[in-house]
C-alpha cells in the first residue's frame, strides 16, 4: 500500500490519499492542477500542514499561514499587496458611501457637527490610499475618525 500526495503548483499539499489501488497515480504525474509523490504508506502525515514541496523533496518546515493576503511563492509566503490594497480601498469606500448625505444641502447631520467637519472626514479617507505603502494587513490601518 502506499500514500499519495498531491502538490499544488506553488509546492503547498492539496490533499493526501491512500488509493485502493496501487496503480492508479504514478509518482511524479501531473493530475489536474496537482502533481502526484508516492510516499511509503506509513509516512506519518499528521502535521501535513507544515509541509510544502520545494522542487525536489518534502520539507516539513513551513511557516504558520500569514494571512489572508499571503499567498505561497517561492517557498515562503508573500504578501499580495495588490490584492490588500484593494480591500483597503473597498472598506474606505464603504466608508465614503455611508457619509455621502453628510453632502446634502437638506442633509439632516448628527448632532453637533457640520458639513465642513465632515468634508474633512471624508478628504482623509480619500487621501488614506496615499499613505499605505507599508501596510501589510488590514487591521493596521490608521482610519480618520468621524465628526
Amino acid at each position: 500500500m502506499i500514500k499519495v500526495i498531491l502538490v499544488e503548483p506553488n509546492g503547498e499539499i492539496n490533499s493526501v490519499c491512500s488509493p485502493s489501488d496501487d496503480t492508479l497515480y504514478v509518482d511524479g504525474s501531473t493530475y489536474g492542477e496537482c502533481v502526484a509523490h508516492v510516499v511509503p504508506f506509513d509516512t506519518d502525515t499528521t502535521n501535513l500542514h507544515l509541509w510544502y514541496w520545494d522542487g525536489s523533496e518534502f520539507k516539513k518546515d513551513k511557516p504558520p499561514y500569514a494571512g489572508p493576503w499571503y499567498t505561497w511563492s517561492n517557498n515562503q509566503w508573500e504578501l499580495d499587496k495588490v490584492r490588500l490594497d484593494d480591500e483597503i480601498r473597498a472598506r474606505r469606500d464603504v466608508k465614503l458611501s455611508s457619509t455621502d448625505f453628510t453632502q446634502l444641502a437638506d442633509a439632516v447631520l448628527p448632532t453637533n457637527t457640520t458639513v465642513a467637519d465632515w468634508q474633512v472626514y471624508r478628504q482623509a479617507l480619500r487621501d488614506l490610499t496615499l499613505n499605505i505603502a507599508s501596510v501589510t494587513n488590514v487591521d493596521d490601518v490608521i482610519w480618520p475618525t468621524k465628526p
